[in-house]
């Protein structure tokens, strides 16, 4: 009956069979030969034929060995929480923690199951008639099944995630987590977490205290010890329930304010002024009553807190915020933060610092004692020191003894303390055994599995470690590729990517790329893309080159090369080599729009080799930057770049290629439309199938006949707009020679000329303009963009008709 939405793999139709109406996903074209896909939809099935909640969208019927794999869920009347907030405001009081006490029912039901959905948020939760409604089991988890989330794409959803959300572990308290997140907008209207990109995102959930300014008493009293970043520190969903439920009595004035679940650690939102001498008489009347090791635990909650701030800084390679919180940590008397301040130092070169901080804690600690010999003392002596220190049990001496007896090659002995160092669970002796066994093709298999222990570990007793980004997933890429194992690669990275961790995106994206999956690497390409991945934008501007090697011979498409030198010069401002000596190449010879600019190109030769060099001997490094230096130079020489940039006449000129004639647009999946009749015409006009124009409108003629198109402009999984201009396969397309957008938001805007293409629709046999996205990407880089689209025709210099109401799903006040 109509179009509902569209995710990640599906689009969801309104359907009715008889008198029951059901909400039907069906996985898009492109990807119904995904096994993925399939396999996606499938959890989908099987979770919700399991799960009978009345909080939960029940499943209907389902066909997922079809050539077109399908769901039918429960049609559920009513906005999304998401709609329901941003139009009507924040839910009163009693019909939030109604709203609350339905949503931690669902988490409880499908916990039962083992099954973790992962993706609860505003836009998962339909306000029914019926009742409040989790829906989208899609990118569930459930435990004990091996099972890769493929095209997981959480966009929108990481201001509701949980610090678990970012890691490849999973657990059923990060639902607790999302579900608060989630109840706090709705009673807010508002995110509770600072940033507006991803990666701000997932550092305040990680670092900062929610806000939570704007709730009530009783809200902020309920979420807060749900929003704790330890899940072990979380109420269960089922006390969150049960909790939900005891409020909802004492709104109703049938019971006492309950008590809520208390955060584990102190907060330091709750030490206000007028309760502070409350709190140190209270702390004087225990000391008449514990023993001094109990009062000194309670006094040392504070430099608990700053403890484990200052390990997860170093952990995650933030040395200079390392620094300072674990010096704050060691002032608020955490014997055990200067271990991670000495290790912070050594990681910045501060070897000087590091041992200032290490002399002082060697009578007291054998973990100074083991880093101290480690890091400053010879050989020799180092050796005995470990040996003495591994006795009195310091958990990083075996692997340094073992790295001491390698260091002399006595392999044997080495591996053996290694060996020893990685039953007792480190993280250090695991990389190195995998070093070892995936080096010189001993037994590659052997060190992937090595490897993989290593993963989440503490690498901190190893600083050298410390200052590159993600070396487990790093080395893990090496190996896999020394195996020449790529489905295993592709397995294990889709786990991390989905999860949006950006190293593994890349990997993701490149290894697609280099397998000549241009479907996959433009995804993970432009899922690396808005985590700002300079990688993954260089794999984006090869596969747009990839588009550009399939025209005909002798054609051009402008479109497809400014998508190409945008990818570049995205990636290359943010440090990519390759992209730098690309720009290099396109600016010296000329390509589409963008002319020749000898000076340019210089420039960018300049910044490859000053890039190059400066990576040279760290990890950073690439086994092709030589080869790159090699090019760029002799290019640089080539053009006489020196005496260019010093704005002199070039003693060389190259020549650009003759400019072929323009292309004929690929209409193969086209229609071949009748025309609609022109309201300034007598005979019958005819559609123009494409158009490469990018232009101001003409101006509106005083005769305009307005009409509208079919349905709402939406962006599909491959980053292009669909506008719909037909409503079925007999329907005439609209005599349009021009496709035109503005911006929502801005009131000024007019309205511009857009390249597009018409499109069939391969399911339903309609006809669509498409339009690239990344033409605005381009254009509006860091700024939040929202296309309104209409269809237009053009005649002597005038607009003589007009195809409206084309708002996407972007526009938050469009109304069907």
């Amino acid at each position: 009956m109509g179009r509902l939405g569209e995710g990640g793999f599906g689009t969801v139709f309104l359907a009715e069979k008889g008198a029951q109406k059901a909400a039907i996903k069906v996985i898009r074209d492109e990807f119904v030969e995904e096994e993925a896909a399939r396999n996606r939809l499938a959890v989908e099935a099987e979770v919700l034929s399991k799960i009978s909640d009345p909080s939960i969208g029940k499943i209907l019927d389902s066909d997922l060995s079809g050539a077109l794999p399908w769901i039918a869920t429960e049609f559920i009347n009513g906005p999304t929480l998401d709609n329901k907030v941003k139009y009507e405001g924040p839910l009163e009081e009693i019909a939030w923690f109604n709203l609350a006490a339905n949503i931690f029912h669902a988490i409880v039901s499908a916990n039962a199951l083992n099954v973790i959905h992962k993706d609860i948020k505003p836009s998962n939760i339909i306000l029914g008639e019926t009742g409040n409604k989790l829906i989208d089991f899609g990118i569930a988890h459930v435990t004990g099944q091996t099972r890769t989330i493929d095209f997981g794409d959480r966009e929108g959803s990481t201001p509701f995630s949980s610090p678990e959300h970012f890691t490849v572990k999973t657990n059923p308290k990060m639902d607790v987590f999302s579900a608060a997140a989630t109840l706090a907008f709705a009673g807010k209207s508002t995110g509770i977490w600072n940033g507006d990109t991803d990666l701000q995102l997932m550092r305040s959930i990680n670092e900062d205290e929610p806000n939570l300014v704007g709730l009530s008493e009783n809200q902020i009293k309920f979420l807060t010890p749900l929003l704790e970043k330890n899940p072990s520190d979380r109420p269960s969903a089922v006390d969150a329930h049960q909790l939900a439920l005891g409020y909802i009595e004492f709104l109703l004035g049938k019971a006492k304010r309950p008590i809520s679940t208390h955060s584990k650690r102190i907060r330091k939102a709750s030490f206000k002024p007028k309760y502070a001498a409350g709190f140190i008489a209270l702390a004087l009347l225990v000391s008449l009553f514990v023993s001094r090791e109990s009062l000194i635990g309670l006094v040392s909650s504070k430099s608990g807190i700053e403890a484990k701030d200052c390990l997860n800084s170093l952990r995650n390679g933030s040395l200079d915020l390392a620094i300072e919180s674990c010096s704050k940590a060691v002032r608020a008397g955490s014997e055990a933060s200067k271990i991670y301040l000495a290790r912070a130092y050594k990681a910045k070169g501060s070897d000087a610092e590091s041992k200032k901080v290490l002399t002082e804690c060697l009578d007291a600690n054998v973990a100074c004692k083991s880093d101290y010999a480690f890091f400053f003392e010879d050989s020799a002596n180092a050796l005995k020191s470990l040996k003495m220190v591994e006795e009195k049990g310091d958990t990083e001496a075996a692997w340094r003894i073992g790295l001491s007896y390698q260091k002399k090659n006595e392999i044997s002995q080495a591996l053996s303390w290694y060996e020893k160092s990685s039953a007792s669970g480190n993280a250090v002796a695991n990389v190195l055994l995998a070093t070892y066994w995936g080096g010189s093709n001993k037994d590659v298999t052997k060190g992937i599995s090595y490897a993989k222990k290593a993963i989440d570990g503490d690498l901190t007793g190893s600083p050298n470690l410390l200052v590159i980004d993600h070396p487990v997933e790093r080395l893990l890429n090496s190996l896999y590729t020394n195996a020449n194992d790529i489905e295993g690669k592709v397995n294990f990275f889709k786990k991390c990517a989905n999860e949006k961790v950006v190293i593994c995106v890349s990997i993701l994206a490149e290894t697609f790329l280099n397998q000549e999956d241009y479907v996959n690497a433009k995804k993970w390409g432009g899922i690396g893309a808005d985590l700002q991945d300079a990688r993954s934008m260089w794999v984006l501007a090869k596969v747009a080159a990839h588009k550009n090697s399939l025209l005909p011979k002798g054609t051009v498409d402008n479109q497809i090369d400014t998508e190409i030198v945008g990818w570049y010069k995205k990636s290359a401002e943010l440090g990519d080599v390759d992209s730098s000596f690309a720009l290099g190449f396109l600016n010296a010879f000329g390509v589409g729009s963008l002319k020749a600019d000898f000076k340019e190109s210089c420039v960018w030769y300049q910044k490859t080799m000053a890039a190059v060099t400066n990576r040279k001997g760290t990890y950073k490094e690439s086994s092709t930057d030589q080869d790159t230096y090699k090019k760029a130079a002799q290019f640089f020489q080539l053009q006489t770049c020196q005496t260019i940039l010093l704005d002199g006449a070039p003693a060389l000129t190259l020549s650009s290629p003759t400019p072929s004639t323009s292309k004929t647009p690929n209409v193969t999946s086209s229609p071949s439309p009748k025309g609609a009749p022109s309201s300034s015409a007598s005979k019958e006009a005819t559609p123009l199938l494409s158009s490469e124009n990018f232009k101001v409108s003409a101006p509106v003629g005083s005769n305009v006949v307005k009409d509208s198109i079919f349905g709402r402009a939406f962006k599909d999984g491959l980053h292009y707009w669909h506008i719909p201009l037909t409503n079925s396969k007999s329907e005439k397309v609209p005599a349009i020679n021009s496709i035109q957008f503005r911006m929502i938001g801005y009131p000024s805007a007019g309205w511009m000329d857009v390249p597009y293409k018409l499109k069939t629709d391969s399911t339903l046999g309609t006809v669509y303009a498409e339009v690239d996205d990344m033409l605005f990407a381009v254009i509006f880089k860091e700024v939040k963009y929202c296309p309104e689209f209409r269809a237009a025709r053009e005649e002597g210099g005038k607009i003589v008709q007009i195809w409206e109401k084309g708002q996407p799903e972007c526009a938050t006040d469009y109304v069907p």
